[in-house]
Protein backbone atom coordinates (compact mmCIF):
# COMPACT_ATOMS: atom_id res chain seq x y z
CA UNK A 1 0.00 0.00 0.00
CA UNK A 2 2.89 2.39 -0.96
CA UNK A 3 1.44 5.83 -1.51
CA UNK A 4 4.09 7.51 -2.47
CA UNK A 5 8.23 7.62 -1.08
CA UNK A 6 7.88 10.91 0.96
CA UNK A 7 7.90 10.11 4.36
CA UNK A 8 5.25 10.32 6.38
CA UNK A 9 4.40 13.29 9.13
CA UNK A 10 5.15 12.17 12.88
CA UNK A 11 2.17 12.15 14.72
CA UNK A 12 3.87 14.59 17.34
CA UNK A 13 3.86 17.59 14.32
CA UNK A 14 0.30 16.71 13.30
CA UNK A 15 -0.70 17.36 17.47
CA UNK A 16 1.31 20.01 17.73
CA UNK A 17 -0.81 22.12 14.88
CA UNK A 18 -4.46 22.06 16.78
CA UNK A 19 -4.43 25.13 17.90
CA UNK A 20 -7.90 26.92 16.94
CA UNK A 21 -11.46 26.34 18.97
CA UNK A 22 -13.60 28.05 16.35
CA UNK A 23 -11.79 26.08 13.62
CA UNK A 24 -15.49 24.84 11.92
CA UNK A 25 -16.54 28.41 11.39
CA UNK A 26 -13.36 29.39 9.63
CA UNK A 27 -11.81 26.47 7.73
CA UNK A 28 -12.50 24.09 5.49
CA UNK A 29 -11.59 19.88 5.94
CA UNK A 30 -9.69 17.77 3.65
CA UNK A 31 -9.31 14.16 4.37
CA UNK A 32 -5.67 12.15 3.53
CA UNK A 33 -2.76 10.66 4.57
CA UNK A 34 -0.08 13.39 5.97
CA UNK A 35 3.42 13.23 4.49
CA UNK A 36 6.25 15.15 4.86
CA UNK A 37 7.54 18.10 2.32
CA UNK A 38 10.17 16.82 0.48
CA UNK A 39 12.20 20.93 0.36
CA UNK A 40 10.05 22.70 2.95
CA UNK A 41 9.41 21.76 5.92
CA UNK A 42 7.23 24.85 6.71
CA UNK A 43 4.50 22.74 4.50
CA UNK A 44 3.20 19.35 4.17
CA UNK A 45 1.96 17.30 1.51
CA UNK A 46 -1.92 15.46 1.98
CA UNK A 47 -2.72 12.27 -0.42
CA UNK A 48 -6.29 12.04 -0.63
CA UNK A 49 -8.29 9.11 -2.90
CA UNK A 50 -5.48 6.63 -1.58
CA UNK A 51 -7.21 3.63 -2.12
CA UNK A 52 -8.90 4.22 -5.46
CA UNK A 53 -7.72 6.00 -8.81
CA UNK A 54 -8.39 9.50 -7.84
CA UNK A 55 -5.12 10.13 -6.34
CA UNK A 56 -4.48 14.16 -5.30
CA UNK A 57 -1.62 15.28 -3.52
CA UNK A 58 -2.46 18.73 -1.72
CA UNK A 59 0.32 20.59 -0.08
CA UNK A 60 -0.24 23.26 2.39
CA UNK A 61 1.38 25.83 4.56
CA UNK A 62 1.43 24.27 8.16
CA UNK A 63 0.46 28.28 9.19
CA UNK A 64 -2.81 27.70 7.44
CA UNK A 65 -3.65 24.62 9.32
CA UNK A 66 -6.41 25.58 12.27
CA UNK A 67 -6.96 22.12 13.46
CA UNK A 68 -5.93 18.09 13.09
CA UNK A 69 -8.37 15.05 13.86
CA UNK A 70 -6.97 11.53 13.48
CA UNK A 71 -9.56 9.65 11.09
CA UNK A 72 -8.89 6.21 11.09
CA UNK A 73 -6.22 3.95 9.82
CA UNK A 74 -6.08 1.79 6.94
CA UNK A 75 -5.24 -1.84 6.15
CA UNK A 76 -4.36 -4.25 3.56
CA UNK A 77 -4.32 -7.96 3.65
CA UNK A 78 -0.30 -7.71 3.93
CA UNK A 79 -0.41 -5.98 7.06
CA UNK A 80 0.72 -2.69 5.90
CA UNK A 81 -1.20 0.75 8.03
CA UNK A 82 -2.05 3.55 6.73
CA UNK A 83 -3.10 6.76 8.88
CA UNK A 84 -5.94 9.06 7.74
CA UNK A 85 -6.48 12.54 9.30
CA UNK A 86 -8.77 15.38 8.80
CA UNK A 87 -7.13 18.67 7.84
CA UNK A 88 -8.96 22.23 8.75
CA UNK A 89 -7.35 24.36 6.83
CA UNK A 90 -8.45 28.41 6.84
CA UNK A 91 -10.66 29.34 4.33
CA UNK A 92 -8.82 31.66 1.89
CA UNK A 93 -5.42 30.14 2.24
CA UNK A 94 -3.69 29.04 -0.78
CA UNK A 95 -2.82 25.50 -1.51
CA UNK A 96 -1.49 23.60 -4.54
CA UNK A 97 -3.30 20.48 -6.09
CA UNK A 98 -1.47 17.99 -8.00
CA UNK A 99 -3.25 14.81 -9.52
CA UNK A 100 -1.35 12.21 -11.79
CA UNK A 101 -3.18 11.74 -15.60
CA UNK A 102 -2.89 9.74 -18.54
CA UNK A 103 -1.03 11.32 -21.23
CA UNK A 104 -3.12 10.38 -24.77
Amino acid sequence: MTVLSLPILPLQELISMRQSTTYRKHCIEFLGSPRKHPSDSSRLILVTGVLDNQKKFLEFRKEDIRHVDEAKTLANQAGENLRMISLWVEKGSVAIELRPFKVQ
